[in-house]
């Protein structure tokens, strides 16, 4: 039989490997996005990559933080349709 404390850090390296695998597949599912989770597995936290330049509109974000993965992926698809736009108004 394991140990409690055993039992515990097994828990709590399952649960930092399941943040790992949602934030690699947020990553990939929004491009120019690094996604990741904090240490204590907290906060969920994107921030762009390139260049970081965007127009000062009250939508656009380098960086995105929320409390679960659920609302973190509404605000990057929020940000992911504000980017589209903004691609369609400046071709138009």
């Amino acid at each position: 039989m394991a140990s409690r404390q055993l039992a515990k850090t097994e828990s709590a390296h399952a649960g930092r490997m399941a943040d790992v695998q949602k934030a690699a597949e947020l990553a990939e599912r929004f491009n120019g996005w690094a996604v990741f989770s904090s240490r204590n597995g907290r906060t969920r936290v994107a921030t762009r990559t390139g260049n970081l330049t965007g127009p000062d509109d009250g939508v656009w974000a380098a960086s995105i933080i929320a409390d679960d993965w659920d609302d973190l992926e509404e605000q990057l698809a929020v940000q992911a349709q504000h980017d589209a736009m903004r691609t369609y108004e400046v071709g138009a």
